[in-house]
């Protein structure tokens, strides 16, 4: 009976400490983006998913930037950086998909100014950089997304309150590692 017990006893020490291994070391389940929408921008040749709850521009202007938007309508409405005093919006989060030229890629990736980073993602060229001086409640992240010739920037920006600026990295995270070169 004693034997009974004492091997009960192990079997559920093993199975805690099991347990405990696998919560804590097993994949951190990441945002799926399997129900997110595709974006395809067959002259650029790229895509990319995106949450539905975010808003896809095209600049009329320059049709080669597009951009995500969010407006976070939770949060206290923050001043506007740009408009008459006391003008004040929800906070607004900016994702920009941009078409660059080699010239353009090649002249940051020379500048000293900026500490960048290569990062692993896809089977392309990518490198990332925090830029202070771009126009936001912080500073913007800028991916350079390059494969055979072709440039992407992609850059995150909020509009909002300095303590909630990088609230949706982690969706720009993803957005990024679904992002692809149409061969």
């Amino acid at each position: 009976m004693k034997k009974k017990i004492f091997l009960i006893i192990l079997i559920l020490i093993i199975l805690t400490i099991a347990s405990f291994f696998i919560w804590r070391f097993w994949p951190k389940e990441k945002t799926k983006t399997f129900d997110w929408q595709t974006y395809t921008n067959n002259e650029r040749r790229f895509e990319f998913k995106y949450p539905e709850d975010w808003e896809i521009k095209i600049d009329p202007a320059f049709d080669k930037v597009i951009a995500l938007e969010k407006i976070d309508l939770t949060q206290e409405k923050v001043s506007f950086p740009f408009g008459v005093e006391d003008e004040y919006i929800y906070p607004i989060y900016t994702i920009h998909f941009q078409a660059e030229t080699e010239e353009y890629f090649k002249s940051l990736m020379a500048d000293n100014n900026y500490n960048i980073q290569k990062i692993e993602l896809g089977n392309f060229n990518v490198y990332q950089f925090k830029d202070a001086t771009a126009p936001s409640s912080g500073s913007a992240i800028v991916t350079l997304l390059e494969k055979d010739g072709r440039y992407i920037s992609v850059t995150y920006i909020a509009y909002a309150h300095s303590e909630t600026h990088f609230k949706f990295e982690h969706i720009y995270d993803q957005i990024l590692s679904t992002f692809k070169f149409i061969d």
